[in-house]
């Protein structure tokens, strides 16, 4: 209590760990092994050979540790297929279709319709604005503002998406009720896409 308990990163060089930083680590419990395996050989042989493999892995740990810790080792070990994990042996079968999809990538057709012609013409695209822009919004509305955003539409319906001014057409997409509506009327008129 009160004192502050710290995580050090991990060392993840080729750093190997030296016999006397092993000893140092696994001194104590090298000795101990060795000790209590002469004890319990000393009162009981049979159950001795019970308790080897603890002690055995005991008397172990200091050149196990060396040993383990040598980069060489380590590759020699990989290049005969030890220690391997589970995506080092057989790719992740979603990275793997990422990785087809993203080389594809830049062989997909480009998008024909572009900004608000798009979100006009294009039912999808019109649906998704729709949502994230908030059906409800901009329902009361002053008679006035109304048919402005009327006039707006017929523009559009006469002479285009083109035919609307950069300030024109930010009005029309903040008003996703209205952008709706005008998705209807351009296909009730038949119109078609332009892209």
């Amino acid at each position: 209590l009160g004192q502050q308990v710290g995580w050090g990163a991990q060392s993840r060089g080729d750093a190997s760990t030296g016999w006397r930083e092993a000893l140092r680590y696994h001194g104590f419990a090298t000795v101990f092994a060795g000790l209590w395996g002469l004890g319990v050989f000393w009162l009981n042989p049979d159950f001795f050979w019970w308790l080897l493999p603890v002690v055995a892995a005991l008397l172990l740990a200091i050149p196990v540790s060396v040993l383990s810790s040598r980069s060489r080792v380590g590759r020699a070990a990989r290049r005969g297929g030890l220690f391997l994990t589970p995506p080092e042996t057989a790719p992740d079968p979603v990275l793997v279709s990422f990785e087809r999809h993203l080389a594809t990538a830049g062989q997909a057709p480009a998008p024909t319709l572009r900004g608000i012609q798009a979100a006009i013409e294009d039912p999808a695209v019109n649906a998704l604005h729709a949502a994230l822009q908030g059906l409800s919004r901009g329902q009361r509305v002053s008679e006035r503002i109304r048919a402005e955003r009327q006039a707006l539409a017929d523009k559009v319906l006469a002479a285009g998406p083109a035919a609307l001014s950069g300030a024109e057409r930010r009005r029309l997409l903040r008003q996703p009720a209205v952008l709706l509506e005008l998705h209807r009327r351009w296909w009730a008129q038949g119109c078609r896409p332009t892209g």
